[in-house]
């Protein structure tokens, strides 16, 4: 292999360790699809994980543990649960360029067999509307394939410094790190004991 070729790949490891991204996940930015429509954004992203659904399930409902998939929530709390719906207010601290504001998004989740679905409640949210759909199945290797999609439209003002490009790069980055932490987090978590003589 050419010495250029090799500087190249060293280099391109080193700017992954020093953003701090883990170069062993398959994942990639462009695997996230991100589409704008009027004030929303709607994101799409599928891949796949070496723990079980149970596993992947335990980590996307921890709401104890809200730092778990991204250091952006500050705050989790479970509001009420009533007919199946567990009501879910976060606290968010976001920073898109030089612009950050504190920001509080409420949810309706449910979860069905490896299905989650979590509403956002507008009058308790700086949200006009939106959900997020997590699919969880099981895959052939015997881990998950996870299929993800949301759709938010932001109810507060945006500098318009701040523009489409960089909401929808910032929006890219959480995603992405918050797949990378599902994977760590879920292969952490313990295999509930009603599936470990499956």
């Amino acid at each position: 292999m050419p010495l250029d070729e090799n500087r190249g790949k060293r280099t391109v490891v080193l700017l992954l360790v020093l953003v701090g991204v883990n170069y062993s996940v398959a994942l990639d930015l462009d695997d996230i699809h991100i589409t704008v429509e009027g004030r929303a954004y709607h994101a799409q992203l599928s891949f796949d994980v070496t723990s079980s659904v149970d596993q992947v399930t335990a980590v996307l409902t921890d709401y104890d543990h809200p730092d778990r998939l991204t250091p952006d929530v500050t705050n989790r709390a479970v509001v009420s649960r009533q007919n199946g719906i567990t009501r879910v207010r976060t606290e968010i601290h976001s920073c898109v360029v030089l612009f950050c504001k504190d920001l509080t998004l409420t949810q309706d989740v449910t979860v069905v067999a490896g299905t989650i679905q979590a509403d956002i409640v507008p009058e308790e949210s700086d949200f006009r509307r939106g959900y997020v759909h997590w699919l969880v199945t099981s895959s052939t290797s015997g881990g998950s394939h996870i299929r993800y999609e949301s759709v938010i439209e932001p109810d507060f003002f945006i500098p318009p410094l701040i523009g489409r490009y960089f909401i929808r790069k910032r929006l890219r980055q959480q995603i992405f790190a918050t797949a990378e932490n599902l994977e760590r987090e879920a292969a952490r978590t313990p295999v509930p004991l009603a599936n470990q003589d499956r």
